[in-house]
């Protein structure tokens, strides 16, 4: 595409030795992976900032680089925000297709990937093809295309979207994580829906307090022009949302179990998988699906909201969840003769704690919980996850969990900090098949495992190296070889 065409739009501040009629093939924000003829953007990030390595990327072909910076000896742009100049250009590089689209983006700290399955499994009913972006990757009409960060990048957003749009799909439902929104890569999207789960203690390695994780997620349902707004009404963030958006007019709908909502849970029963009342602006579903634990009530309360709003029907959505099976990696129950185990994603204080909860609710002895947390990330809450465990479980077995470039002795002392001088009710075990070998060899009949932390991930990423480990097949090597 010709270099003017992709600067529409763009604010510039210089430029500098560039040709606007060059055809661009390609944009870049990795030096490694440019190509010829290719615009390169200088990123600032958490570990690296892209202007060191302009060189890397000119050697390997830029012809273009975009930066905050200015550099007179060489063919660049510079801008007010690189980042903002990313996602503009990488819109008009694939055809500004995605304001053509309807997209749902599901924000708060946990929920969000169960929500947007569940939401694609009502949309599939329905008979719409979808596309689906978060935690597990990026699929679509049910293919993957692309493995990475749960909110991708501009480019390698805008390209997924282009490619959905070229096979006739026209939603997209995406899962927003805070970083992103801090990062604006949705700038120059508007979302259809814009749904709110819940805000607990996460990434304060990132964003410092609580007050301010909160004011990013706040912020994007007041800055973006989120078309409609799908909150929890149940929370103390939501409910911050909420009035905001009302005292400006904008359209919100709100969903809860313990405050007056649009869309309400009654008679929930979750002792073997969900069976509720829903009343949705007065009309009344029947909900039997496989999911479990009251923390998936309210995300069946955000997907059916979302449906609604899409004009998708009660028939449809009442038969979405009679044939929906848990998302992979989510409160995954794994065949044995004589225990339960359970093998979940949860990895913040708030779902451990749901976590826990639904797991001791289901559990007839003994609750075996086997987790750890992960290295250069939020500190504070590791503590606070050992005194949940130590409340919650009746024996924990602290372990690795992606340490990184941390001690991983330090993260366990870190954990082990939570629990009671007077407790004797945790061990540590560094070597995660090894904890995960000891709960099972500990437990007894009737007894509840539960493996935490992972859920589907299939690796252990320790000093920048990533091995392959899945909780999934170690826990069903150790079932088969115990004969549990």
């Amino acid at each position: 595409m010709k270099l003017w065409r992709l600067l529409e739009n763009l604010e510039i501040l210089k430029l500098n030795l560039i040709d606007v009629e060059w055809n661009i093939p390609g944009l870049a924000i990795n030096s490694n992976e440019v190509k010829r003829g290719d615009i390169f953007f200088a990123i600032k990030g958490i570990e690296h900032d892209g202007n060191q390595y302009i060189s890397d990327a000119i050697q390997n072909g830029a012809v273009c680089v975009i930066s905050e910076n200015m550099y007179c000896d060489l063919p660049s742009i510079q801008v007010l925000d690189v980042r903002i100049a990313m996602a503009i250009i990488a819109a008009n590089m694939y055809g500004n297709v995605a304001n053509l689209c309807k997209i749902i983006v599901v924000t708060g700290t946990n929920g969000k990937t169960t929500t947007t399955h569940m939401l694609q499994d009502i949309m599939s009913t329905a008979g719409y093809k979808t596309t689906l972006i978060g935690t597990r990757g990026a699929y679509i009409n049910g293919e993957c295309v692309y493995k990475g960060l749960t909110t991708p990048d501009p480019i390698v957003l805008h390209k997924i979207i282009k490619e959905s749009y070229d096979l006739g799909i026209r939603i997209i439902i995406m899962e927003l994580s805070a970083h992103a929104i801090y990062y604006n890569k949705l700038y120059g999207i508007t979302p259809e829906i814009g749904v709110f789960t819940n805000l607990s203690q996460d990434h304060l390695d990132f964003f410092n307090t609580l007050d301010e994780y909160a004011s990013v997620k706040i912020s994007v349902f007041l800055n973006s022009n989120i078309r409609y707004a799908v909150v929890n009404i149940d929370d103390e963030v939501g409910i911050n949302i909420y009035n905001a958006r009302v005292n400006r007019g904008l359209l919100t709908t709100t969903y809860g179990i313990k405050n007056p909502a649009d869309l309400f849970a009654m008679d929930v029963n979750t002792n073997q998988g969900i069976k509720c009342i829903l009343n949705a602006y007065d009309e009344i579903l029947e909900v039997n699906t496989d999911y479990h634990g009251l923390f998936n009530v309210y995300n069946i309360l955000a997907a059916t909201a979302s449906a609604r709003a899409l004009s998708v029907s009660i028939d449809n959505i009442v038969n979405a969840y009679n044939k929906m099976t848990p998302v992979v990696g989510r409160f995954n129950i794994i065949p044995a003769q004589n225990r339960l185990v359970i093998i979940d994603y949860a990895h913040t204080p708030d779902g451990l704690k749901n976590l826990l909860i639904t797991a001791k609710s289901m559990t007839k002895s003994s609750l075996i919980l086997v987790f750890g947390c992960g290295g250069n990330r939020d500190k504070s809450k590791r503590g606070v996850m050992g005194a949940i465990a130590c409340e919650y479980a009746d024996h924990t077995i602290i372990t690795e969990d992606n340490s990184r470039y941390e001690d991983i002795n330090e993260i366990t002392q870190d954990i082990s900090s939570g629990f009671s001088s007077e407790s004797n009710n945790f061990e540590i075990i560094i070597d995660r098949k090894e904890a995960i070998k000891r709960a099972c060899l500990l437990s007894k009949e009737f007894d509840t495992i539960l493996i935490a932390g992972k859920g589907d991930e299939d690796y252990l990423d320790t000093n920048g190296i990533k091995k392959a480990f899945s909780d999934k097949n170690t826990v069903e090597e150790m079932i088969r070889s115990y004969s549990l």
